[in-house]
């Protein structure tokens, strides 16, 4: 009977992540519909209390479409910036791809050779490859969107709804949302704080040493900064190789190189799990495991929402004993922050 629970543990276990996975066109729009619902429910009740309900929901959506329209501009800006600079140096980076093809070929390293004979197709192959990333993304943004304007127009409905099925189970799930929603604010103000302290940093940096395109390399680090200690890292690595790209001397481009790295690494992997431990109450292994984990099942768009679905986990298991020992081990300390998060909801 033993072997036989163990075994059953193990199959659910299986299930649920396959689940999750072939589940990922509707569960993570749901997943980012969620968070979004959590972070403007609070802003929502701010409007209502001084305006008609109506037009703090419109008031809401607005302020959704005010950041939305922000972000979509930083992002073309800067692209646009990239693509306008990227001629200059053009040339330079196809001395490099062949001095470096070169080099491979001479210590035995293989290279493509069979992409000139073929380059119609591959790029035929792109462009679908292009299309079909943009349809998929497309279609996740509109159910995010379509979820979230709906979630936000029924919270209170299903507040009366849970009430009314089960008084004491549906107090604690309402309990649960509010404590969630509360900390999905706050860890989303970390995460922003961070990423405009990484992105300063990072442009002034790229600024003082030369390095072309620094308000580019600060927009790119400061988003990337929304995926917790792996952003860090991936920062580093495109000014990196544009720095090998811009300078001639290696000794120049080390130094960029460098100095990146010493930014993310203090900023990134030190300040930032402190911060975040502090406020969130969540373990800085957990967090890079969470990250990890929801990264391979559902890509970069997983690796975003890892933290605010652990954070889900934890105060789930913070209300229902059944969930306590999972929260006990997601949590950085054995109590976590459970008291204080129960007075201030």
């Amino acid at each position: 009977m033993k072997m036989q629970r163990h075994l059953l543990v193990v199959l659910t276990v299986v299930a649920v992540f396959f689940a999750l996975h072939f589940g990922r066109p509707i569960l993570l729009p749901l997943a980012f519909a969620l968070f979004l619902i959590a972070l403007l429910w609070p802003l929502q009740v701010w409007f209502a209390r001084r305006m008609p309900r109506g037009i703090a929901f419109l008031a809401t959506l607005l302020t959704l479409a005010a950041c939305s329209w922000a972000f979509g501009w930083i992002l073309s800006t800067t692209a646009g910036a990239a693509i306008d600079r990227w001629p200059r140096y053009e040339s330079r980076f196809d001395e490099l791809r062949t001095t470096w093809r070169a080099r491979a070929e001479s210590v035995g390293l293989p290279v493509g050779g069979a992409e000139e004979k073929s380059s119609s197709a591959e790029s035929s192959g792109q462009m679908r490859g292009a299309a079909h990333g943009f349809m998929s993304f497309a279609e996740g943004a509109l159910l995010t969107l379509a979820l979230t304007v709906l979630g936000l127009l029924e919270v209170e409905a299903y507040r009366a709804k849970l009430t009314r099925v089960s008084s004491a189970g549906g107090a604690r799930i309402a309990a649960a949302a509010t404590r969630a929603s509360s900390r999905f604010g706050r860890y989303f103000y970390t995460r922003t704080v961070m990423g405009l302290i990484q992105g300063v940093a990072t442009g002034l940096f790229a600024w003082g040493v030369g390095l072309d395109l620094p308000l580019v390399w600060g927009v790119l680090s400061a988003l990337l900064n929304y995926i917790p200690t792996i952003g860090s890292v991936l920062a580093v690595v495109p000014p990196s190789l544009f720095a090998l790209v811009q300078f001639p001397d290696p000794g120049k481009a080390l130094l960029v190189v460098g100095g990146l790295a010493a930014v993310q690494i203090v900023l990134g992997n030190y300040v930032d799990p402190r911060i975040q431990g502090k406020w969130l109450s969540l373990s800085p292994f957990v967090v890079l495991l969470s990250v990890a984990f929801w990264g391979f099942l559902w890509g970069p768009a997983g690796a975003l929402i890892a933290v605010p679905i652990t954070l889900a986990l934890v105060i789930a298991g913070e209300e229902f004993p059944w969930l306590r020992p999972l929260s006990v081990l997601l949590a950085s300390e054995a109590d976590g922050d459970d008291g204080k998060d129960r007075k201030s909801a």
